[in-house]
């Protein structure tokens, strides 16, 4: 054999090894995406889905039972004033569980308007509050059994409505005639205890269903765990991973925009400050806290701090910390609720937290997109 032929021999052979390597190389690459991409859907929903909805499910039926405890309480009576503060701090726990879990739009909460079934908000034109306060004028005797109630308008059911039966004359305007029955703790709350009661066990159904459906071997729970070509939902898991960077983005979005740059009044010109959630009931600013817990928790042991990590650990580090400094940060508003956003100080500590929120928004999120090779575009799930 000719010098040449034997070099063009072990050259071809080179090439081939290389090739081969190279193509081995590849598919451990995808490989090693794919089982990531796996990992984190498995890891979010055992660490951050599931525990976010089992906690709403608990802060329902404790709202369930101190309602119940409050309206079978004898009127004007110190064990109804007790009642009474009861009911509300189950309104508040119930409503930062719900807070926790916000950015989650995707699921089962986007089936049968479960979501805006919780809670009607943005409601910028007030029609919602509207509709509750006209059914507490009329006292509408459907609003009082939970499975009618289900059947209206989503404004008449959740924990925005439920603010405002609570809330009593607080809310009502100054012109309005005022009667015994503005009041959960009068004797003429009879009407109000009963729709109050509707709401929260309507609530409960719902955040039961919930429960049920991201439970071990249940409906959503394998189309998230599994997804593939005859998957209705997700064609493999970098559309589930995808789908927890968009609730990452939207719940800093949201949180960052509605609750924070718009109620400071760093709106367009001519443009009056929108109120924040819950002003009513003065949650105002632990509902902004307890959303940002939220998603420094899907951050943080939902697994997309460790996707960040592997294209900009320092990064991952950082937004980490962002996060729960703006926390502390919050912690430290001395006004809860509307209040907040006028007060020299508490509006400088509330201004304070918006640059780490948007660093979290923009910088997470393209490195989350990068590391897991992630591309926004068409979802087979999402229609022509």
């Amino acid at each position: 054999m000719r010098v040449g032929t034997r070099i063009a021999t072990v050259a071809i052979g080179l090439l081939a090894l290389i090739t081969a390597y190279g193509s081995m190389a590849a598919s451990a690459q995808i490989e090693d995406r794919a089982a990531m991409l796996e990992r984190l859907a498995r890891n979010s929903l055992v660490a951050h889905i599931r525990p976010g909805y089992a906690a709403f499910d608990t802060s329902v039926e404790t709202l369930n039972r101190s309602l119940v405890a409050l309206c079978t309480s004898p009127p004007v009576s110190e064990r109804r004033a007790a009642e009474l503060l009861n009911v509300r701090a189950a309104f508040k726990g119930t409503v930062l569980s719900w807070a926790r879990l916000e950015h989650l739009r995707f699921g089962p909460v986007r089936e049968a308007n479960r979501y805006e079934r919780i809670a009607f908000w943005p409601d910028a034109k007030g029609l919602g509050r509207r509709q509750v306060q006209r059914v507490l004028r009329q006292r509408a005797p459907s609003v009082t059994d939970a499975t009618t109630l289900a059947r209206k308008s989503v404004a008449l059911q959740g924990l925005t409505a439920l603010e405002i039966v609570l809330a009593g004359e607080a809310i009502a305007p100054a012109s309005a005639p005022r009667d015994a029955s503005s009041s959960l703790a009068t004797t003429n709350a009879r009407f109000r205890c009963a729709y109050a009661q509707a709401i929260a066990a309507n609530l409960g159904t719902i955040a039961d269903d919930l429960v049920a459906a991201w439970r071990e071997g249940a409906k959503y729970s394998r189309i998230w765990l599994a997804p593939g070509p005859d998957n209705p939902v997700y064609l493999d898991a970098s559309e589930t991973a995808l789908e927890l960077v968009r609730a990452y983005e939207f719940g800093l979005a949201s949180t960052r925009d509605l609750k924070l740059v718009r109620p400071l009044g760093f709106t367009r010109p001519r443009r009056k400050p929108t109120p924040p959630p819950f002003f009513i009931s003065e949650l105002s600013i632990p509902v902004l806290r307890a959303n940002i817990e939220g998603l420094h928790h899907l951050f943080a042991a939902g697994g997309l701090r460790n996707l960040v990590a592997r294209v900009d650990p320092l990064l991952a580090a950082d937004l980490e910390r962002g996060m729960a400094q703006t926390i502390a940060t919050l912690a430290e508003v001395d006004d809860p609720g509307r209040g907040a956003y006028t007060d020299e100080r508490d509006r400088q500590r509330l201004i304070e937290t918006g640059f780490p929120l948007k660093r979290a928004l923009i910088e997470g999120g393209a490195a989350l997109k990068r590391a897991g090779d992630l591309s926004v575009g068409f979802n087979a799930s999402d229609g022509d």
